[in-house]
């Protein structure tokens, strides 16, 4: 049996499929990269290390298939778009293997952006790629793209034709820790108003576990039986009292 083996690391999972002449998918298995339960996102490093550690297991998944299939050609993301200054290090862990297998199976390797392979990916289902542009919206990695695409050899001519810029958004939200506390309470026969309290934490320095804090509550505070009726000095006639408080700070975490 003749396959094409695609490899992909990226942000998110590590991810291998085999593809028969017909496109039709013969084999696919992946492995979502993990992330520390309260951790925001993975550095570079780490996704070329969780890459590093999964693609063996999955080139051991695929074992028993492979060793019945003939391989054709190896493609691999190596950027995430097709540019001269589009860079990633996550893709460096599949596009190492790609290279190392094409050499020794003797096979052509076809290099794709991430982008590109979104979009050829949906035009799988029509059985061949064509040779008409099409336009197509992409939304990953933090950017929402419209996209004017041109089949060429070497994969997919991409023009940007418009989108957000959300991914500087994106990477600060990553970084950005957000709860939202609601509190009510009730005095005597009546309900107390709402009480809402915003916490946020952004992290500034990784390596360092720098983290700038900040808070904001309203808050209300009902008279207590002392200061309504202790004598001397107590006053029946007050009412509670209705504010805000704001908090901010710097936490720095070093292990010793």
């Amino acid at each position: 049996m003749d396959v094409f083996l695609g490899i992909d690391t990226s942000c998110y999972t590590t991810s291998l499929c085999l593809v028969d002449d017909a496109y039709e998918v013969v084999a696919d298995e992946r492995i979502i990269l993990s992330v520390a339960k309260g951790g925001r996102g993975l550095s570079q490093s780490n996704m070329v290390y969780q890459h590093t550690r999964n693609l063996p297991v999955l080139f051991e998944r695929l074992a028993g298939i492979l060793s019945r299939a003939h391989i054709r050609a190896i493609a691999v993301t190596d950027q995430p778009r097709r540019r001269d200054d589009s860079y990633m290090p996550a893709f460096l862990a599949g596009l190492g293997y790609a290279r190392a297998l094409a050499a020794v199976l003797g096979v052509p390797l076809y290099r794709l952006s991430h982008q590109e392979n979104h979009l050829l990916a949906v035009l799988r289902s029509l059985g061949h790629i064509g040779t008409d542009p099409f336009y197509g919206i992409h939304l990953s990695g933090g950017t929402t793209d419209l996209l004017r695409a041109v089949p060429d050899a070497r994969g997919l001519d991409i023009t940007r034709i418009g989108g957000t810029s959300d991914i500087s958004a994106g990477q600060f939200i990553d970084r950005m820790g957000v709860a939202l506390a609601l509190r009510q309470e009730v005095y005597g026969p009546e309900w107390g108003p709402t009480i809402p309290a915003l916490f946020a934490d952004y992290l500034l320095v990784e390596n360092w576990q720098l983290v700038c804090k900040a808070s904001v509550a309203r808050n209300c505070r009902y008279p207590t039986m002392d200061d309504l009726y202790f004598e001397p000095g107590g006053n029946s006639s007050l009412k509670p009292e209705k504010g805000f408080t704001y908090d901010g700070g710097i936490e720095w975490k070093r292990q010793w």
